[in-house]
């Protein structure tokens, strides 16, 4: 029998792929922490919410393997979420949801140099972005960035408390020249807690019942008689500036700089003769119709706001009833 051999060759397939090395910029997304502000009820327009400054730290961003056509990386800044149609000495205001409440976006290199915001102008990539400074790339394709992100919070509509969690607020733009690849590293706010600061009032409905007097306890004209003292009493929170507003009823108003209204026109009324408020502390008229600053508080709890009521002669004399309304409208900021 014979038995053959056959000689096989057997060949490997190896397979050889050129290698690829992609140009990117790293530095990562951000998340911000939870913050709170708590406004106060009456706080202005456009007024600055201080609690609520966020972010302004150097963020690092490091580009490798850029191709050699890129001399030189643009870093600038985007604004995310809706316009409100406010701006703040040129610097637009973005809605943080419908908290009533807005935000601006600044960049800035090395913190203290260059610091600009998104504006209505200046467009680098896009809507709502705006160019701060270049870099070179160095001859390796290798570029080192850095740039600090802040956001400015303002009042900027009727303030709707609540979480509001989950807003992408604005971005840090990366973008090469010669055509190459722009990037984005984005800030995200985890949760804003919004909550109003304001006073309640205990009583809204203050008597203050006056002696009766005669005709000679009030011998001429600029007389007055029987100063009453009363409080209006709040509960406030802390850190609140409590202004307060007096206002006549609609029996109107004899002298507003005095503090002087005039009596209701109830049958069998007294006239020439009107009601005077003061300050409770001062002993000094209150002007009507003018807001006034009464006090500003630093902790929670009740707040009493002395006042005193007295009569006040301004023409001739006639006996009768003598009762007066006033109005006092309570704001906070």
């Amino acid at each position: 029998m014979k038995m053959l051999i056959y000689p096989w060759l057997l060949l490997a397939s190896v397979f050889f792929s050129s290698g690829k090395v992609y140009a990117s910029c790293s530095g990562g997304d951000e998340t911000l922490p939870q913050a709170e502000a708590s406004i106060p009820l009456d706080a202005p327009f456009l007024s600055p919410i201080d609690e609520l400054v966020v972010r302004d730290t150097i963020k690092t961003i490091t580009c490798e393997n850029l191709p050699a056509d890129i001399t030189d990386v643009s870093v600038g800044i985007k604004a995310y979420g809706i316009f409100s149609g406010n701006s703040f000495k040129n610097r637009k205001i973005f809605k943080l949801g419908n908290s009533g409440l807005g935000y601006t976006v600044r960049g800035s290199h090395n913190v203290r140099e260059n610091r600009k915001y998104v504006t209505d102008k200046d467009e680098m990539s896009g809507l709502n972005t705006r160019k701060i400074y270049s870099e070179k790339v160095q001859a390796n394709g290798f570029a080192n960035l850095s740039l600090a992100l802040k956001f400015d919070f303002y009042k900027i509509g009727p303030i709707n408390p609540g979480d509001y969690t989950s807003q992408l607020l604005g971005a840090i733009v990366i973008v090469p020249n010669s055509g190459g690849k722009t990037q984005e590293f984005k800030y995200t706010a985890s949760k804003i807690t919004v909550k109003v600061r304001s006073c309640s009032i205990n009583d809204s409905n203050i008597q203050v019942p006056l002696d009766t007097i005669t005709q000679m306890q009030l011998p001429k004209v600029g007389s007055t008689a029987v100063e009453k003292a009363f409080d209006i009493p709040l509960n406030c929170d802390a850190r609140i500036k409590v202004n307060m507003l007096l206002q006549a009823g609609s029996q109107g108003v004899y002298d507003a700089q005095k503090g002087i209204i005039k009596l209701n026109p109830d049958t069998n009324a007294a006239s020439g003769v009107g009601i005077q408020i003061l300050d409770g502390k001062k002993v000094t008229p209150i002007p009507l119709g003018k807001k006034i600053k009464y006090t500003e508080t630093t902790t929670e709890g009740p707040v009493s706001i002395p006042l005193k009521a007295r009569y006040y002669r301004y023409g001739n004399v006639k006996a009768g009833i003598a009762n007066a309304t006033a109005t006092f409208t309570m704001s906070y900021e």
